[in-house]
């Protein structure tokens, strides 16, 4: 039976773990930065590409998140909010008298996630062209979107204890199941973390082109475009439950951000005429967007 951390415990973890670079208003900042290494890679990176994190009011984000991306990449800042200083005014009224669970929904920042976007965007605008279609910059735009996604997911590998889980959940738009977080273990033991975060990548990117249905045919070309040999039946199997790891988003809720999101941009086209292209023809002939593969895989380097 695993026992669910105190609100007292949260807020103990929290204020042990304050290493250089760590946010005292972000519930988790220096536990997940002093732990998790894809949560420091993905901070420390951020600041290189020079951005700033701020718990003042930004523009709409408070209120409509979606729509200040750009924004947010313009002006190299990463807004999140106080989060840690209510529960201390809970845990003072109230002392050790609540479950962590118990408490009303605690608002979370997805700094993690738009981070990683920031760093995203640094690595497309140095290692690929200016986009001249609106297919091309859809396709950078969606490659931004699946480094972060895959940040997020090869981060859970990493969560083992319930204030991890507690912490990275706070941060994190995605929460992998144990199955999932023990084949990404697994792959790391197996593949190394590089070409396993490049597996994420090609799986997110398949489900945010709205590909999955067909994405499984495309396995030996992904493993061909990573591996320099050729993996056993045993390696395949495995290599192939990490690759499916990015097509349980929601596919509903992804044509809709997907749609809105690029319309936004200033693309028209429609959606699925816009996505109905061959992303990994362009991956085989434009060596390019290989370069840029390795620079984003060599960002979340735990070596750094």
């Amino acid at each position: 039976m695993i026992l669910m951390p105190k609100l007292s415990q949260i807020l103990s973890a929290h204020q042990k773990q304050m290493p250089p670079q760590a946010l005292r208003k972000n519930l988790g900042d220096g536990f997940l930065m002093k732990f998790n290494p894809v949560f420091r890679a993905v901070r420390r990176a951020a600041l290189r590409a020079g951005y700033k994190f701020c718990s003042e009011r930004f523009y709409d984000y408070d209120v409509l998140a979606l729509t200040q991306l750009p924004k947010l990449l313009k002006h190299k800042t990463i807004p999140y909010r106080d989060n840690v200083s209510p529960l201390r005014e809970i845990e003072k009224r109230a002392p050790s008298a609540f479950q962590f669970a118990d408490l009303p929904k605690l608002q979370p920042n997805h700094l993690f996630h738009e981070s990683a976007h920031g760093v995203a965007r640094a690595l497309t605008q140095a290692h690929l062209k200016v986009p001249k279609t609106e297919r091309e910059l859809a396709l950078r735009l969606l490659l931004e979107e699946s480094f972060a996604n895959a940040c997020e997911s090869l981060a859970n590998a990493f969560a083992s204890t319930p204030i991890h889980d507690e912490f990275l959940y706070k941060n994190s738009y995605i929460m992998e199941k144990d199955g999932t977080r023990a084949a990404l273990r697994n792959a790391i033991v197996r593949f190394g973390v590089e070409n396993v975060f490049k597996l994420l990548v090609f799986s997110f990117l398949h489900a945010n082109l709205i590909q999955t249905t067909t994405a499984s045919k495309n396995l030996p070309r992904v493993l061909s475009l990573i591996f320099n040999q050729k993996l056993t039946s045993v390696d395949q199997k495995l290599a192939a439950v990490v690759f499916k790891v990015g097509f349980d988003l929601d596919q509903r809720f992804t044509i809709f951000t997907n749609a809105f999101c690029l319309r936004l941009e200033g693309i028209r086209t429609d959606l699925f005429d816009l996505l109905s292209f061959d992303v990994l023809e362009i991956f085989e002939a434009d060596p390019q967007y290989l370069k840029c593969l390795v620079a984003m895989t060599n960002e979340i380097s735990f070596k750094k």
